[in-house]
């Protein structure tokens, strides 16, 4: 990728965007040549999006999580998860509760899956998806759904995402008149050697609705929103939110506008090419819904 200096020097550099629709299919772009508008002159960036056709018969009921591991792309339905091969979904192992809207990570050669709809829990498959937890893992302290699940050095962070439960009286007062709207979702950090979880108490934005996020060096940005996109960036390392724009971000925010071309979007990820035998013989080209 090409270097710029809008505010300083980055090596940051993108890679390959899946983009996941409700209905089953996925959309995949290279994103490498993308800048953010402040140093490339508010051009238009128009998208080569490649369709990978999938099976008719799938349909997402809620919005799943999408991530890349293990050189395939894999979903997380309410009970299985799903692994993408020949232009198709199929399933790779049951889980052992239902999943709908949870986060997912690899560490290893492990899948964490994490939170979800109604639950706190966390569960963990080796590679080869025998099925089986791996260990006991402490549930998190905040039930939640529609959050980032970010790995780094040894840690799990949990980071916004839609609290699952009832706002208690103490916190009621936040809330606007008239919504039930519960406060932010405390960042926590699970450590995989102990198996012990514990609650960050940081000002922060409040991230909702997170569709998916990118690390470099020792900072996640994360992306989220409804109708708009927003970026937030937080520092892994000294477990801090980075306040204001930077190079990072201004890529990462024209990147991820680029899912609001899809009218039934349902998750995202980033990652290197896939091999060919995902496509199997149905993809197709074209410029996608919109540039930015």
């Amino acid at each position: 990728m090409r270097r710029f200096v809008p505010n300083a020097e980055t090596e940051f550099a993108l890679g390959t965007m899946y983009v996941m629709c409700q209905r089953g299919d996925v959309y995949s772009c290279d994103m490498s040549a993308l800048k953010s508008k402040a140093s490339d002159n508010n051009s238009v960036f128009v998208p080569k999006w490649m369709k990978i056709k999938t099976a008719e018969s799938f349909v997402l009921n809620q919005r799943s999580s999408l991530i890349y591991g293990f050189q395939k792309l894999y979903t997380i339905g309410n009970h299985a998860v799903l692994s993408l091969t020949n232009a198709k979904w199929q399933d790779e192992v049951r889980l052992t509760h239902q999943s709908s809207e949870a986060a997912v990570a690899f560490v290893g050669d492990t899948l964490y899956v994490a939170g979800g709809t109604f639950n706190c829990k966390l569960e963990s498959y080796k590679k080869d998806f025998s099925g089986q937890r791996t260990t006991t893992h402490t549930s998190m302290k905040f039930g939640r759904s529609c959050f980032a699940l970010v790995p780094y050095d040894g840690y799990l962070f949990a980071i916004g995402g839609k609290r699952n439960t009832e706002p208690t009286n103490k916190h009621r007062k936040r809330q606007q008149p008239g919504l039930n709207v519960p406060p932010p979702t405390p960042i926590e950090v699970y450590t995989i050697e102990s198996n012990t979880w514990e609650t960050l108490a940081l000002p922060g934005p409040d991230i909702f609705n997170v569709k998916m996020y990118l690390v470099h060096q020792s900072r996640a940005y994360i992306v989220y929103g409804n109708d708009t996109i927003q970026v937030a960036t937080f520092d892994l390392g000294s477990r801090q939110w980075v306040p204001g724009m930077n190079a990072e971000t201004g890529i990462v925010e024209r990147c991820a506008s680029l899912t609001l071309g899809f009218p039934d979007f349902g998750s995202c990820t980033m990652g290197p090419p896939l091999p060919a035998n995902t496509f199997g013989s149905a993809a197709s080209f074209g410029s996608g819904p919109f540039g930015r």
